[in-house]
């Protein structure tokens, strides 16, 4: 009877399982550049939301460190609130029964020390420190920062030239890296939110085997700007 409870797509833990599988696919999808204190604010509510509430400082500690954060991040907080962060957090982390409250206060702990210079820009400046921005992924993610979205449009549009030439504007190597490259962009892609990351590194070889190198001419025209090459 569990066994049909549990796989039935009509019963409560399955339809919470699906949800959960998105909530992952959000989690994995974030981009660089993002807030830490954005992402460690998710996290703690999370934790908040797994606890069983037997645990005092896991059921009443979590909401409050969640309440602490938030005012940081709303630009109402003072450099007080960051002792007392950490003093509750330290709190938590040797008082609960379970891995939901001490592991969750460690993860604070070691983002209060990691982060120190981000938790201090938002008490002090309200915002994050001007080398935190949101990049796209991919490319963000590449060693060599191709503009990936732009090859693949051109893959669309059946221009392989054009997106070959595109990647040499960046890695001189387009066809020794679609054989080798580790593809770190498809960590990040966007496409994590619905299913699954694009193939990126098929598709630079699906356009290096659609026409010879020796063919492809370095263009008479800047690829990103239009203008003529000297």
């Amino acid at each position: 009877m569990s066994k049909i409870f549990l796989t039935d797509p009509k019963s409560v833990d399955a339809k919470i399982g699906t949800l959960l599988e998105k909530f992952e696919r959000k989690v994995k999808g974030y981009p660089p550049g993002t807030c830490p204190l954005t992402i460690q604010y998710a996290l703690l509510q999370s934790s908040a939301n797994q606890s069983c509430g037997k645990c005092v400082p896991c059921r009443d500690g979590l909401p409050q460190l969640e309440i602490l954060l938030r005012s940081i991040l709303d630009g109402d907080a003072t450099m007080e609130t960051l002792d007392h962060m950490k003093q509750l957090a330290i709190m938590i982390r040797d008082t609960a029964d379970c891995a939901i409250g001490y592991q969750s206060a460690t993860e604070v702990l070691l983002g209060l020390e990691t982060f120190e210079e981000e938790y201090i820009s938002h008490i002090q400046n309200h915002e994050c420190p001007g080398n935190i921005r949101q990049k796209v992924p991919c490319i963000n993610m590449c060693p060599a920062h191709v503009d990936i979205p732009g090859y693949i449009a051109l893959v669309g549009e059946e221009d392989y030239a054009g997106a070959i030439n595109l990647i040499r504007k960046d890695n001189p190597l387009p066809t020794a890296c679609a054989m080798i490259c580790e593809h770190p962009c498809e960590e990040r892609c966007r496409r994590n939110l619905i299913d699954d990351s694009l193939n990126i590194r098929g598709l630079k070889k699906y356009a290096v085997d659609q026409i010879p190198a020796d063919q492809v001419l370095v263009p008479k025209a800047n690829v990103a700007t239009g203008k003529k090459l000297p």
